[in-house]
C-alpha cells in the first residue's frame, strides 16, 4: 500500500474515534443532567426532547421536499416552453429542417421518453390523414409530461384541431 493510503486510513480512524468519544461524553453528560432531576421531571424532559427532535426532523424533511419540488417545477417549465415552441413549428407539417433543428435537439435533451417517441412517429408520418391523430397523441404526451391533467377526447383528434394552420 502507498503511504498516502495508509496515512489517510489512520487519519480517518482517528476522526472516527474522536467522534465516538464525543458521542459517548455527550450521552454521559445528558444522562447526568437527567439524573439530577426528579423522576416525573425526568420523564417530562425526555418526552420533550424526543418531541423536539421529531419536530426538527419533520421540518427538515419538509424543507428538503420543497427544494425538490422547486427543481421539478423549473424542469417542467423548461419542458413546457420547449413543447410550445415545437408545437408552433409543427403547425406546418413540412417546416424547414433548419427551423426544427434547435427544438429537436432540445427535445432530445430535455423531453420525456414518451414525448420523444410520439414526436418521432409524428415526424415520420407520410399521410396527412395520420397527422391529426399523431399530433393529438403528441399533445397528450406533452401534457402528461409537464404535469397537466388529461382531458376528455371526443372524436379522433380534438386537440390537434386547436393547432390547425390559420388562413
Amino acid at each position: 500500500m502507498r503511504i498516502g493510503t495508509i496515512s489517510g486510513t489512520v487519519v480517518g480512524l482517528a476522526i472516527l474515534l474522536a467522534l465516538l468519544a464525543g458521542g459517548y461524553f455527550a450521552f454521559r453528560y445528558t444522562v447526568n443532567v437527567f439524573g439530577a432531576l426528579e423522576r416525573q421531571t425526568e420523564i417530562l424532559a425526555a418526552i420533550a426532547a424526543v418531541t423536539a427532535l421529531l419536530c426538527a426532523w419533520i421540518v427538515a424533511d419538509g424543507v428538503k421536499s420543497v427544494g425538490t419540488r422547486q427543481a421539478h417545477s423549473r424542469e417542467a417549465m423548461l419542458r413546457a416552453k420547449l413543447y410550445e415552441e415545437l408545437l408552433y413549428l409543427c403547425r406546418e407539417k413540412r417546416a424547414l429542417d433548419a427551423e426544427l433543428a434547435k427544438p429537436e435537439c432540445a427535445l432530445a435533451l430535455h423531453g420525456g421518453a414518451k414525448v420523444v417517441a410520439a414526436y418521432a412517429k409524428f415526424r415520420g408520418a407520410e399521410k396527412a390523414t395520420e397527422d391529426a391523430a399523431l399530433l393529438n397523441d403528441l399533445l397528450m404526451e406533452m401534457r402528461t409530461d409537464i404535469g397537466r391533467p388529461q382531458i376528455a377526447t371526443d372524436g379522433p383528434a380534438p386537440l390537434s384541431g386547436l393547432l390547425r394552420k390559420q388562413g
